[in-house]
């Protein structure tokens, strides 16, 4: 935690504070702009993830095999879990029930939205490509992966690097299909933010730059905690 705080949480306010500075500039955002925060995104979760490899890889390596089996069967019932929420009925719903959480997460963030809107992202949201199929197999060839790299006896630096490759190249780990849909899912998201955007009133994007602003506010107090204040956040220690 005193990592994250010094370290991580400066990073996340500068591209929160980007997003503010593209929400409240003139003229409309662009998808450049959305594709370039949602890389430094994904580097700010390679900057928070990196520091977990070694000591993850380090107990993974001391895994007896009951203990890999047991992690295998959990990887498993949460993919099947997954699979019957996201996956179970037809692409058709799951479009349609992606589109009712894109509407809430809009509302969220920017406050009512009238029926027009509500409307008009729906059908935006209809028409991205259905990409999580792609997602949950990936995930599963990794677990996959993971699980015969640790049955196989592996070291602690086999397992950092693969750990390692997952979250600084998660694209070297995708069939060529999967890379396909899944870069085509996300260059349509970064239409879609740029066209709700759009439809967003003044008094929106005003409350879209509030909650932003408190954002940046929240993690700034954190990042300024002293230890004693959160000494207070601790687990109590084993006697």
């Amino acid at each position: 935690m005193r990592w994250h705080r010094k370290h991580a949480l400066p990073e996340y306010t500068a591209l929160l504070q980007k997003l503010g500075e593209a929400i409240n500039r003139d003229g409309a955002v662009t998808e450049d702009t959305v594709a370039r925060l949602r890389t430094e995104s994904h580097k700010l979760y390679e900057l928070t993830m990196t520091p977990m490899i070694r000591p993850a890889a380090h107990v993974l390596s001391t895994l007896d095999s009951r203990q890999i089996a047991n992690l295998d069967k959990k990887f498993a019932d949460k993919n099947r879990e997954e699979r019957e929420k996201l996956l179970a009925d037809s692409e058709q719903e799951m479009l349609a029930l992606r589109a009712e959480r894109h509407v809430e997460f809009v509302e969220q963030l920017a406050g009512r939205l009238s029926a027009a809107q509500k409307k008009a992202i729906t059908e935006l949201s209809l028409h991205i490509p259905f990409a999580t199929r792609h997602y949950i197999e990936q995930r599963e060839a990794k677990q996959a992966g993971l699980i015969a790299l640790l049955n196989a006896g592996a070291g602690e630096e086999q397992i950092a690097a693969l750990l390692r490759q997952w979250i600084s190249a998660p694209e070297t780990s995708r069939s060529a299909q999967q890379q396909q849909a899944i870069a085509a899912y996300e260059n349509a998201m970064n239409g879609m933010t740029v066209r709700i955007f759009e439809l967003l009133s003044v008094r929106q994007k005003q409350r879209l730059s509030e909650k932003v602003a408190g954002y940046i506010g929240d993690f700034q107090q954190l990042a300024a905690q002293n230890d004693t204040e959160l000494a207070a956040y601790e687990l109590p220690r084993a006697q």
